[in-house]
């Protein structure tokens, strides 16, 4: 699309940007997201998030080895989630917030409420990416 077209058509312009939203939420991009994940969380609690081992962390973070799909699936998520939640909490209340119990969750955290296999599209971590979108748009603290 052309600049003169966008210029004549801001609908179709809007829509693309939120393609082209979509499309980058969509795509894991471990490179960049596992240095903030592991400032936020530490190794430890990134691992029991992840469902991975401490040292597999590390090794991916470093570059030392390939991040796997899953894994890399699953940060994405994390760094999703986080973006729903920074609005609204500081980085402390935003690790507590994994821990907490939640009504909607059936009383659990966000944290057991995923369990250990999960990936984005499991129906538990769409339940908890979405409380974490909601909460955010009320402006939770």
């Amino acid at each position: 699309m052309t600049p003169q077209a966008v210029q004549q058509r801001p609908e179709e312009a809007v829509r693309l940007l939120s393609e082209l939203s979509r499309a980058l939420e969509e795509s894991p991009a471990p490179a960049i997201e596992w240095a903030p994940m592991r400032d936020l969380f530490g190794e430890e609690e990134l691992a029991a998030l992840l469902g991975t081992s401490r040292q597999s962390i590390v090794r991916y973070a470093k570059g030392a080895r390939t991040t796997p799909d899953e894994i890399a699936d699953r940060l994405h998520w994390l760094a999703m989630v986080v973006s729903d939640l920074a609005g609204g909490y500081n980085d402390f209340g935003i690790r507590r917030w994994f821990h907490r119990p939640r009504t909607v969750l059936g009383g659990r955290s966000p944290l057991r409420a995923l369990g250990r296999n999960w990936n984005s599209d499991s129906e538990s971590a769409k339940r908890v990416r979405a409380l974490a979108a909601a909460l955010s748009d009320i402006g939770a603290t």
